[in-house]
């Protein structure tokens, strides 16, 4: 129990140093890594499309289900991003939407992007999102057999939602 109170601490010291800002939006990767060069990261938004909603339309036909829902993320994603986004393009920053989960990716971002990005209220955490190389993948595996190939590596999005732990 010390241990895990001392990591948080360590954490939330860390990110008031690091970032010149006393969060818990940053994930303590994202700070670890900052303190390297710039990161890759996942910004979630606050506000989300709930079951209430999924509720409501559970009578409709499944085509207009899908509208609807198409409808409603885009339009929660578009209202909630607005802002984010209008920072990201004044600072010349690549990224890329993601309207199902209300998220934003974006790519190559300094610890300054990072403090002001955890200071908008829309934001509800940031994620580091880690590289992969396919550059090594491959090379063991030439020759080998096909089963060797299949039982050789985890996908990298498996393992990044912490599947291959189940």
């Amino acid at each position: 129990m010390k241990i895990k109170f001392l990591f948080l601490v360590t954490v939330a010291i860390s990110s008031v140093l690091l970032l010149g800002v006393k969060t818990s939006k940053v994930e303590g990767e994202v700070i670890t890594h900052l303190k390297n060069g710039p990161a890759s990261v996942m910004v979630k938004f606050k506000d989300q499309i709930g079951d209430s909603f999924l509720n409501k339309i559970k009578s409709y036909p499944i085509y207009e289900r899908r509208k609807i829902l198409y409808k409603a993320l885009t339009g929660l994603a578009l209202k909630t991003q607005k802002d984010v986004v209008k920072f990201l393009d004044s600072n010349d920053l690549s990224y890329r939407r993601h309207y199902i989960v209300n998220s934003i990716y974006i790519n190559s971002v300094d610890k300054e992007a990072v403090r002001k990005l955890a200071q908008f209220k829309e934001v509800k955490k940031i994620f580091l999102v880690p590289k992969f190389s396919t550059a090594n993948t491959l090379s063991g595996l030439i020759g080998n057999n096909e089963t060797k190939m299949q039982e050789s590596r985890v996908e990298p999005n498996i393992s990044y939602v912490g599947a291959d732990r189940v």
